[in-house]
């Protein structure tokens, strides 16, 4: 076989057993490890006269969630097939070692003590989950055209002394996704108001998790979804602004699209009210659609722009710089950094 590199990092499976483990921690042979492993994750075994590489590209689903692995997933690049990948509930590190993978599509990497994604997504990657870990940048996905799905709720990040926990995702990253991203979950990281602007650069987003964050105005998310018409879905709660009054009136009238907020749905004369209401007070005749429901008036209170300059219509042909007023994508207790 051809020469192998020691291990980059201790690697730790622990048996059916949880409480006993096994622990390599001498470097070795890694293609023995990686087959070790592969097979922990995997209920399929080499066929008569299969030889080892063509069995592990034969390998597309790795079932290696709650086994205890800690350190990175380098040893992963021995199944080149890789497509499905469980490794939640884990204590990772990082997910180096990935990049590998030209195939993987679906990553579930939740409650990990992951501190980076450590690898260049593909554009194979659709979904990938990394719900509470300890990211402090999201980094990585400026190749990821197809990713649909990003959950990166309840981060962790360490804390240095006299700072507090901040989620970032980095502007090449953020622009990587725009055009494919469906499913983002931002909830439990502390979100302020003045980190939505960003949000506008992914038009194509359907659902919208930013619950249990700090939210607390209704003016600026307006602007926000008057941005995101394709939007259906918004989950808001636990944020301060849902103690107020009238925000879900005003969110209504922003979201042309929506269709639920906090899976209450919207129902058609609800928002036909409100269009009616808003006409009526700017002192015009409503005009009805050809479903009978009156058209946005086009003197519809205005929301007031995003902080900084709002970031252009993206389209899949066009990838702009974000405007530097605007800052990373950041969250540290609701207030701008």
């Amino acid at each position: 076989p051809q020469s192998l590199s020691p291990l980059n990092d201790s690697l730790r499976t622990m048996s059916n057993d949880p409480s006993q483990g096994l622990e390599q921690d001498e470097p070795g042979d890694d293609e023995d490890l990686a087959q070790a492993l592969i097979l922990r994750g995997t209920k399929l075994r080499p066929r008569l006269g299969q030889t080892p590489a063509t069995f592990q590209l034969s390998i597309h689903h790795l079932h290696l969630s709650g086994v205890g692995l800690v350190g990175d997933l380098s040893l992963l690049r021995w199944a080149p097939g890789l497509q499905v990948l469980y490794v939640y509930d884990n204590r990772l590190s990082s997910l180096r070692g990935l990049g590998s993978l030209p195939r993987l599509s679906h990553v579930y990497a939740s409650n990990n003590h992951c501190e980076e994604l450590g690898f260049e997504a593909g554009a194979a990657l659709e979904h990938i989950n990394l719900h509470g870990n300890r990211i402090g940048t999201i980094t990585g996905l400026q190749n990821a055209s197809g990713l649909a799905h990003l959950d990166i709720g309840s981060q962790r990040p360490a804390e240095p002394p006299g700072t507090s926990s901040c989620l970032r995702i980095d502007v090449d990253s953020l622009w990587g996704i725009a055009p494919s991203l469906r499913y983002l979950n931002a909830s439990g990281n502390s979100l302020g108001d003045d980190a939505l602007a960003q949000l506008v650069a992914l038009q194509h987003l359907r659902v919208l998790d930013i619950s249990g964050n700090e939210i607390g105005g209704a003016s600026v998310l307006a602007q926000l979804l008057f941005r995101l018409p394709l939007l259906t879905a918004l989950r808001l709660k636990g944020n301060p602004l849902t103690a107020r009054s009238k925000w879900r009136e005003a969110l209504i009238m922003a979201g042309v699209g929506l269709e639920e907020i906090d899976g209450k749905p919207i129902a058609t004369h609800e928002r036909a009210f409100l269009l009616q209401l808003a006409a009526k007070r700017a002192g015009m005749r409503p005009q009805a659609t050809p479903m009978g429901i009156p058209a946005r008036p086009a003197t519809t209170p205005a929301v007031p722009s995003l902080i900084g300059e709002a970031p252009p219509l993206v389209s899949s042909g066009s990838m702009r710089s974000l405007p530097t007023s605007a800052g990373p994508f950041r969250m540290r207790n609701g207030v701008q950094q």
